[in-house]
């Protein structure tokens, strides 16, 4: 690659800066409508790129050309024309350019390398013994994001992603007002000079689930409910994202109220269906069931309760039944209001035909049987959950660069 030809911003590689969202000229969103298609096709021929555009050949050639010449994309591969005459294709260039993935979770940090067809080159995990706060998170975010650059050019990657969910939240990530607490998109974008993205993990994990699972991307829509430390939910309504809550965020339905305690406190979703409130239910319950196996455990956790479930522990079931009731009864509401197609279950639920019962029945009542959504899980179960976000971070991260790479020069 000829040096001195072009310009970089964040000191990404030579030949490409990333662009803000502020970028509107024609050229600009040529070019981000032309990579967008090159990689969703995987291989693609100029004559199709120029048919499903409507662009002229020569803008075409242009473009592509220059796509060639900076390393973005190369010459490779045939399609099929309409006409059953193999065509020359192009496609994205492999390992050339790179984006960071990090998911921060209460008990562990992840950080993975994608290059930009997402396929994962290199994953890293630290995993901690104790909740952990931001500062936490971030040091150990730092120590494996530096081990891994040790292993590659840094000029190489184009952007960080980071995605959390747990304790965290991007009031609490992103505060400046307390002199303990700091914002973590400034201090990434400033030790490692690179446009870092921070989204709630479950804006990655439905951008995932609707990119490995194409037959159901024809619902028009759905509600999608994540069960963790906090309950949330996001709309998808004539296949446009409605993410409920605040700026954009994945909406926390887990702090909706759902009734009162025997002192008159108010008690919301998250206190009887989050990991910790399905705990906690458990230890109060325990008196109701003295035949369960979770009483033989001096400290339980959510992975207990769920394998008792399994096991049709009378406990576990009784708990589950109940946050699930009253989880139902919130999506009625939902139900009512946007009439969806499917409720897709996500998170720390036991993967059971009974769930999806008891949601059916507390969430359907008075609905007309025509008009109930059909309630399926997200994702197949023997794909880790971690694993699904961190490709969700890695699908979105590299698609929001392709909208906003300028190719420039000096």
């Amino acid at each position: 690659m000829p040096e001195g030809n072009n310009r970089m911003s964040f000191a990404l590689t030579s030949g490409i800066k990333a662009l803000g969202i502020n970028s509107s000229t024609i050229q600009q969103r040529n070019r981000a409508v032309l990579l967008q298609l090159i990689r969703d096709n995987k291989v693609i021929s100029r004559v199709d790129l120029a048919r499903l555009t409507g662009l002229k050949k020569a803008t075409i050639t242009i473009n592509v050309n220059e796509f060639i010449r900076v390393g973005l994309v190369q010459d490779g591969g045939t399609v099929t024309s309409e006409t059953g005459r193999k065509i020359k294709g192009v496609s994205l260039t492999p390992n050339n350019f790179f984006v960071l993935c990090v998911y921060l979770n209460s008990r562990f940090v992840e950080v993975a390398v994608y290059d930009i067809t997402s396929d994962c080159i290199s994953k890293v995990k630290k995993e901690y013994d104790h909740r952990i706060e931001s500062r936490e998170a971030y040091e150990g975010m730092i120590e494996l994001v530096d081990g891994l650059l040790q292993t590659m050019p840094t000029e190489k990657i184009i952007a960080i992603g980071i995605g959390y969910d747990g304790i965290f939240s991007e009031n609490y990530l992103n505060y400046d007002g307390n002199p303990d607490a700091f914002n973590l998109k400034a201090e990434v974008e400033k030790k490692y000079d690179k446009p870092v993205w921070i989204e709630q993990a479950l804006l990655y994990a439905v951008h995932d689930w609707r990119y490995k699972n194409e037959e159901n991307l024809n619902t028009q829509s759905y509600i999608y409910v994540y069960v963790d430390n906090v309950i949330t939910s996001v709309f998808q309504v004539n296949r446009h994202l409605l993410l409920t809550g605040t700026k954009g965020r994945a909406g926390s339905i887990g702090l909706c109220r759902i009734g009162e305690d025997a002192d008159g406190r108010p008690v919301r979703l998250d206190d009887i269906l989050s990991n910790d409130g399905i705990v906690e239910t458990v230890k109060q319950r325990r008196e109701r069931c003295p035949d369960s196996v979770l009483n033989h455990m001096e400290t339980i956790t959510v992975e207990d309760v769920l394998e008792a479930y399994h096991q049709e522990d009378p406990l576990a079931l009784s708990v589950f039944d109940h946050a699930c009731t009253e989880l139902g009864k919130l999506l009625s509401h939902y139900i009512c209001f946007a009439n969806p197609d499917k409720i897709i279950l996500g998170g720390d639920l036991p993967r059971h035909p009974r769930i999806l019962d008891v949601l059916g029945e507390s969430s359907c009542q008075g609905i007309p049987e025509d008009m109930r959504p059909e309630i399926v899980f997200d994702y197949d179960a023997s794909i880790s959950r971690q694993e699904q976000i961190m490709k969700g971070i890695g699908e979105f991260v590299t698609n929001r660069c392709l909208k906003h790479i300028q190719i420039g020069k000096e």
